[in-house]
């Protein structure tokens, strides 16, 4: 995912030119074309003829141009692998199939390497299947093509539908009886101004949840509830 303030270059900056190639020092413009496309800072680094601690080094991370791009390279890596994972949830990835005890590939049972099935093919005298289809000659008998099953990922699958849409698919908490227990004077002001503007609470911290990973750094730990005021009734504590 790309913010709304920079867009990232994929193959070609805007006048034509390869990426990236406003950035004098060849080395640091090998490291980020490598970079932006593998993700990987250890890979950039051997693409580039450097050592892994030298990207870490005065001369990069002072260099104001060359940091602007790294952000580049790293939203397009991002992108890329945004991509690659809707790519095997929504398509899937093709896996050959083995035997399991002599190692040998599967062939498909219908699909012969002629490129038409079983179906269309017709036995001979001898008993030996051939293609019936006009032209097809490359055929000398039915001999089925490696087998391939395509694997679909429900995982990939449910993070990236709780990235797009979090209102939707994002993991929900019960934070009623949490209410209780919160200590005012560690809210962020954002959440403090969320609430005074009549979003409710549950909402504010469920998104703080989501954050941080969890609410509980703004627990009173002192804090106590009448047991009349019941913290898992709803709307009891605003």
């Amino acid at each position: 995912m790309t913010d709304n303030h920079t867009t990232p270059t994929h193959a070609r900056d805007a006048g034509g030119a390869p990426p990236f190639s406003h950035i004098r020092n060849p080395r640091k413009r090998a490291f980020l074309t490598a970079f932006a496309a593998t993700g990987n800072r250890r890979l950039a680094s051997e693409a580039a003829g450097i050592h892994p601690s030298t990207q870490y080094g005065p001369g990069w991370l002072r260099d104001g141009e060359f940091q602007h791009a790294l952000e580049l390279a790293r939203q397009t890596a991002a992108q890329l692998l945004e991509d690659e994972a809707l790519r095997r949830a929504l398509h899937g990835v093709r896996r050959y199939r083995f035997h399991a005890r002599t190692g040998e590939p599967l062939l498909h049972p219908d699909e012969c390497e002629c490129g038409h099935y079983r179906r269309l093919h017709i036995a001979d005298a001898s008993g030996r299947l051939r293609c019936s289809v006009p032209r097809c000659v490359s055929c000398s008998g039915f001999v089925g093509v490696p087998y391939v099953e395509h694997e679909f990922s429900d995982v990939l699958l449910s993070l990236l539908l709780k990235a797009h849409s979090p209102a939707r698919f994002g993991d929900r908490l019960d934070l009623r009886g949490t209410l209780a227990k919160i200590d005012v004077s560690k809210l962020p002001n954002e959440a403090l101004r969320r609430i005074r503007d009549g979003e409710h609470p549950l909402q504010v911290l469920a998104s703080l949840s989501t954050a941080i990973g969890s609410p509980i750094g703004i627990l009173d730990k002192r804090a106590s509830l009448p047991a009349s005021s019941g913290p898992d009734r709803e709307g009891g504590d605003q």
